[in-house]
């Protein structure tokens, strides 16, 4: 079976440009791992003015619709991972170019603000989307709250939860943690605001007045602003770690080093994280908002921070759980439920499913789960 993957997809041993392309390529590896033939249907990446992105989006997205349109093979799924917003028109229409091709279609709705996104635009926005998910022989999400949203919308169409996954040979239990020494934090992703570094910066401040040794490692781009927040004039400085961008196979040590992932986000688009579900696989506790889909990708196996809470009132929380077993049962449950729930053992049964119903033509709203609860 032949599968045209279609959205941001990173290139193999580049660095991935956001969570849609390291997300995409992952997907791609695992379907070829189950014997699926793959092909790539990259979105364009252009680069300059706004006139000149603008074009090289057109181009981009002209150019698969015109590979759509001259595919002559059977057997053939077309499976599409929408960024929506300002490219939702093109990715309606590459969509409706696949079913005049006759290929069963899939959409694949990730990030964490679709229903926002929804509730806010314009009725013709409303209008396109509904499209959008009304023409597909099935949709997956990689959230839990998406279920109500997509029956609502598409009640005769397959639903069922996706989420995003890791390599089944990444999940390790850490090793019994000394509690004579000092926490190590860790973040992987953009280094901004919108990601929380800069409230993250500030609870590490509080963490490190009781344990004046505990370290910090900020993995991202961005390392400038960051290094002024941190009062920083190098890599290094009051506890603070910049080791930029890294390929995920540097990145591993670190996240195996730490002991929390501290994850602040307040991005509007977060959804399922992937350095989050990485940094929980190693044994990291998650110190998570209450954003996207955090919670319930977390479970109990984290701590959730609150918008009204104080920065030395979340120290103190991680200071508790740090001196207490309460970190080691944290961190073994991280583990195991990646192991159980996101891993690419534990996704691949439902997404060949889904692949086997469309293909066999049988493929009904009834046909799938509706909804997967991970709690």
């Amino acid at each position: 079976m032949r599968v045209l993957l279609c959205g941001p997809i990173a290139d193999q041993g580049k660095p991935a440009l956001g969570g849609y392309q390291s997300a995409n390529l992952r997907l791609a590896m695992m379907l070829s791992s189950l014997s699926y033939s793959v092909d790539p249907l990259a979105y364009p990446v252009p680069q300059g003015s706004l006139a000149r992105k603008a074009a090289g989006y057109l181009m981009g997205f002209f150019r698969i619709a015109y590979r759509l349109l001259r595919n002559d093979r059977k057997c053939v799924v077309f499976h599409i991972t929408p960024l929506c917003k300002q490219f939702l028109p093109f990715e309606l229409a590459l969509v409706l170019v696949a079913r005049i091709r006759r290929m069963p279609v899939i959409v694949d709705l990730r990030a964490g603000n679709q229903i926002q996104l929804y509730e806010e635009r314009s009725s013709v926005y409303r209008v396109m989307f509904r499209k959008l998910l009304r023409t597909a022989d099935a949709v997956t999400y990689e959230g839990e709250k998406y279920a109500k949203f997509v029956a609502g919308i598409a009640p005769r169409v397959a639903r069922q939860l996706l989420p995003n996954f890791v390599p089944s040979t990444l999940p390790r239990l850490k090793s019994a943690t000394p509690k004579d020494r000092p926490p190590v934090m860790v973040y992987v992703g953009q280094l901004s605001e919108s990601k929380g570094v800069p409230r993250a910066l500030e609870i590490f401040r509080e963490i490190r007045r009781h344990e004046p040794d505990a370290r910090f490692y900020l993995v991202g781009a961005g390392t400038c602003e960051v290094g002024r927040l941190a009062g920083m004039n190098g890599k290094t400085g009051h506890g603070v770690i910049l080791a930029g961008s890294l390929p995920f196979e540097e990145i591993v040590p670190l996240l195996d080093a730490a002991d929390f992932f501290l994850f602040l986000t307040n991005f509007p688009g977060e959804g399922h994280s992937n350095a989050l579900t990485e940094a929980m696989a190693r044994g990291c506790v998650p110190i998570c908002t209450r954003h996207g889909f955090n919670p319930e990708v977390i479970g109990r196996a984290g701590i959730v921070v609150e918008s009204d809470m104080t920065a030395d009132a979340v120290a103190a929380r991680i200071l508790h759980c740090w001196g207490t077993e309460e970190w080691q049962e944290m961190s073994k449950e991280a583990v195991h439920r990646v192991r159980g729930h996101f891993t690419q053992a534990a996704v691949a049964p439902t997404l060949d499913k889904i692949y086997r119903l469309l293909t066999d033509n049988s493929v009904t709203a009834s046909g799938l789960k509706q909804e997967t609860s991970h709690r």
